[in-house]
């Protein structure tokens, strides 16, 4: 039923995805980061 290029696109439209997540995860970690060293959010 699923056609190869169906499945392909599938999982690389879920790596893009976790690629996202793991991106506004350490967007997240790093401005915590920033407040523990008392630096104010400049970006």
């Amino acid at each position: 039923m699923f056609s190869p290029r169906y499945e392909l696109f599938t999982v690389l439209f879920m790596n893009i995805r976790n690629k996202h997540a793991v991106h506004r995860d350490w967007v997240t970690v790093a401005k915590e980061l920033g407040k523990k060293r008392g630096v104010s959010d400049s970006s």
